[in-house]
């Protein structure tokens, strides 16, 4: 039964599965009110978690009502924020950062406090991980509105001396980001809070503007937010209040979620009403009940949950694939999706995704599987982008500009494809190298003095200087060389020299665009016999390695007052830029080519076929492991400490296989027409069948090695 307007006259939860049409009835709500005259579009207030959802139920709102296109309210709830600070508290100096940067200010932060204030934790203050960790502990806090200073007080009358250090980072951490005028997303949210809280009539006038809220995904609400609806939709006053989600789909409790404020707290706190949307439009029925037992198995006291298929699929629904190792189970996959692709003619590419754990870890063999096929794939996230061969080529010519006399990094420059000197070239001068026993680096330079010497108006030495009197010893490559290999050579010698100079003054970003201009590598690219979507999307991994540089120098001129230059840069660039990559966020795909995404990219999305592949013990599920800052008594303390503390910690390790029986359900739930679960015996270790398997009980087909069969 759909949702009538004139039935909600207070809160609502709606409890929606997977594929059950949960932002369609959301926007059926809103486009009721507006006809029936119960709100205006300025008195909606529609709020969800990612700007995509947003940018959708504008898209689907618009070609309902197509009316005068008036004020809406329509955003994430960190979009909302912002626009009620800038409304109503407008700082011109105020920056919004992102994860990333985030963790750009604590490792500096890190790096300049005194080794007494980080006590027994100073070991580690330069690991990666552990400046995570902390932004992990910090994002707990703002998001249980714990201040800083509060919990600096409480700490030191009890609290254990790595909860003091955790503290003090806090405040530290906090006071940086205040001096840099630097906020969160978890700031936007806080700062809104307490903006109400200050401002009765600005808060009434709120409460009094928005006649109907709708909010989606609430199982992904953390209890700052939750807080925040309560000021704006006071229980008190019955607001009609729509809240929709599912808490079997709450995967994110590594970001502070709390699936129980939609399972519990919400019908609790407003004494809601349930309503249920249990007809799946997406997925067959062996895949539905096969998550069903899957998460009452996982979750004891579970109310029960029987969603109605409605969908049409093929057959087999399910088919359960194990192969010997990760190889084989790649080209499995990639021999159904070739396989189908002629059985179902009016498949395409893009109706294919293959859902891995990490496609980081797992990716590789299913990459090389696909291109033996020749099937045009598309992986998303930064595992993609870092292999992309002008991506490649970038970070390893900033890396050779950085170290200028490191051999390994002028030699990863200069081989790219896209470097102008030509494979056979680098080939050349790569086995002179490792015959002779030298460095590439000093035999490319022992060449410069022989072409100098040989014709210095010609060749001049791309470092400047007068060309030796004498013409050195020739090397017995030389005569197989052309001159036109010649010319590229040097042309990429002197554009190198050239580029470290200006590598002492140009701040990073501007360094790169350099580099892909001045080296040429932009041309070349350009210039490539390649299909104009397969050069798009080169191009836009290349756009956001580039981005990621950019976000480095926003924060970094922000805590030094000036951009950073390259030798300013600690690390990796190739670690900073992975970094800077979320791929746990929703990712769109750009063309017609099978999708390959880790499971939290999945959210949200369907397929015609999904292969959840590694599916195996030791990957579904992973093991629990111990809270890399907190032991058990810190986080009873903690949850001690503040009435009403919600940690984003499983409380044992039932809760713990809970959440990724979740993530498994996610996974199992993608596919509209024929799921595949798939798995290997051994991966780097002794593998085999996931648990979850024996518990999902899947009813569908079963294929048994079927590459060593074949």
């Amino acid at each position: 039964m759909p949702l009538d307007i004139h039935e909600i006259r207070g809160p609502l939860r709606v409890l929606a599965g997977p594929g059950t049409g949960k932002t369609h009835a959301l926007v059926d709500l809103y486009e009721q009110a507006v006809r029936e005259g119960i709100a205006g579009r300025d008195q909606i207030l529609v709020l969800t978690f990612s700007t995509g959802a947003a940018g959708e139920i504008a898209r689907r709102i618009d070609e309902r009502l197509q009316d005068d296109y008036g004020e809406a309210w329509i955003s994430t709830f960190h979009s909302f924020c912002a626009r009620v600070l800038r409304d109503h508290a407008p700082d011109r100096e105020r920056l919004l950062v992102n994860g990333f940067q985030e963790w750009i200010v604590m490792r500096k932060l890190l790096t300049d406090m005194d080794a007494g204030v980080l006590g027994p934790l100073d070991g580690v203050r330069r690991s990666e991980a552990f400046a995570h960790d902390l932004l992990a502990f910090v994002a707990l806090m703002k998001q249980n509105l714990v201040h800083p200073a509060a919990l600096q007080l409480a700490v030191e009358a009890s609290a254990s001396e790595r909860l003091q250090v955790l503290a003090a980072v806090y405040q530290a951490y906090q006071h940086r980001m205040q001096e840099a005028r630097l906020v969160d997303f978890r700031d936007l949210i806080s700062g809104t809070i307490e903006l109400l809280q200050s401002r009765p009539a600005l808060r009434d006038g709120m409460r009094a503007k928005f006649q109907l809220i709708l909010v989606d995904e609430f199982q992904d609400v953390d209890p700052a937010q939750f807080e925040l609806l309560r000021l704006i939709a006071p229980p008190e006053s019955a607001p009609r209040l729509v809240v929709v989600g599912d808490p079997d789909q709450s995967i994110y409790g590594f970001r502070g979620t709390v699936p129980r404020l939609l399972s519990h707290d919400f019908a609790n706190t407003y004494r809601a009403a349930t309503s249920q949307l249990d007809e799946c439009r997406r997925c067959s029925q062996e895949a539905l009940d096969a998550g069903e037992r899957l998460l009452s198995a996982t979750q004891p006291g579970r109310s029960p949950r029987m969603l109605r298929s409605e969908a049409p699929h093929r057959t087999p629904a399910v088919v359960v694939a194990r192969e010997a190792d990760p190889v084989d189970e790649a080209f499995f996959c990639a021999r159904e999706i070739k396989r189908l692709q002629a059985e179902w003619p009016d498949m395409r590419l893009r109706d294919f995704a293959i859902v891995l754990r990490s496609t980081t870890a797992l990716g590789a063999p299913f990459e090389e599987a696909l291109r033996a096929l020749d099937l045009p794939y598309e992986v998303r996230g930064w595992a993609a982008t870092s292999r992309n061969e002008v991506v490649r080529f970038l970070i390893g010519y900033l890396e050779s500009l950085r170290n200028p006399d490191s051999s390994d990094a002028f030699e990863s420059a200069l081989a790219s494809s896209l470097g102008g000197v030509g494979a056979r070239t680098v080939s050349r001068l790569r086995a002179h190298a490792y015959e002779r026993a030298r460095p590439l680096l000093r035999v490319v330079r022992r060449l410069m003095y022989v072409l100098a010497a040989r014709d210095p108006q010609r060749y001049p030495l791309p470092w400047g200087g007068e060309p030796p009197s004498e013409e050195p010893s020739q090397p017995d490559y030389l005569p197989y060389l052309t001159e036109a290999e010649l010319q590229n050579l040097h042309a990429a010698m002197v554009t190198r020299e050239h580029l470290l100079k200006r590598a002492a003054t140009l701040p990073l970003a501007s360094l790169a665009y350099s580099v892909l201009i001045e080296d040429g590598a932009m041309r070349r690219l350009l210039d490539l016999d390649v299909p104009v979507d397969r050069r798009t999307e080169a191009i836009a991994d290349l756009r956001a390695a580039i981005e990621g540089l950019e976000s480095i120098e926003v924060v970094h001129e922000r805590l030094h007052g000036a951009k950073p230059l390259l030798s300013d840069i600690t690390g990796s660039l190739e670690s900073l830029l992975a970094a800077a990559a979320d791929d746990t966020e929703a990712a769109s795909g750009n063309r017609d080519a099978v999708q390959v995404m880790t499971v939290h990219q999945a959210k949200g999305l369907e397929f015609e076929v999904v292969f959840c592949a590694g599916f195996a013990h030791g990957l579904f599920p992973l093991e629990a492991r111990p809270h890399p800052l907190l032991d058990a008594e810190d986080r009873d303390w903690l949850e001690r400490f503040k009435v009403g503390f919600m940690p984003s910690w499983p409380s044992d390790p039932d809760g713990h296989l809970a959440e990724e029986a979740r993530l498994a359900f996610v996974a199992m739930t993608r596919a509209r027409g024929r799921l595949y679960v798939t798995y290997a015996d051994t991966y780097l270790r002794q593998a085999g069948r996931s648990v979850f398997l024996e518990m999902a009980e899947p009813d569908g087909q079963t294929r048994d090695l079927t590459r060593t069969s074949a």
